[in-house]
Formats: structure tokens, sequence, C-alpha cells
């Protein structure tokens, strides 16, 4: 995931509850709803649905496009 403010891996901020925090400006995003927790991100970011199913986890890719950062394409 992308943070939708610049260029940063949300997968190298932090966790805490349902919120990732970016790396680069501290950006933060709701991991259930994508929504903006904090700027100076503005957009949200795309979520993907997962569920756990008889001990396995399931995940269903959302259709949306995401919502890129400046300059990225």
């Amino acid at each position: 995931m992308i943070c939708t403010h610049q260029n940063a891996a949300l997968s190298d901020g932090w966790v805490d509850d349902c919120v990732v925090e970016c790396p680069l400006h501290m950006s933060r995003f709701d991991l259930r709803t994508g929504a903006v927790d904090a700027p100076p991100a503005e957009l949200p970011v795309r979520v993907h649905l997962a569920e756990v199913v008889g001990g396995e986890v399931w995940v269903t890719l959302s259709e949306q496009a995401p919502n890129l950062p400046p300059g990225v394409r």
C-alpha cells in the first residue's frame, strides 16, 4: 500500500489498532475503511475485504482504482 500524500510504502510505517501511519510525513489511515485519520494526506487508500473462513484467510480484492500520490502512475 502506498501513501496517497507522497510515494512512501505504508508497509514501512507503524500499525496501532486499526490505523497505519506513514513513515514519511505521519499521515494515518484507517485499515478498515481506508479513510484518512491524520493529514497531510487528503485522499483515502484502497482497502480489500479480508475475512477468516474455516481457519483460512480469504481476501477479496477491491475493484476500485488506487488513489496514487502526485507524480506516480
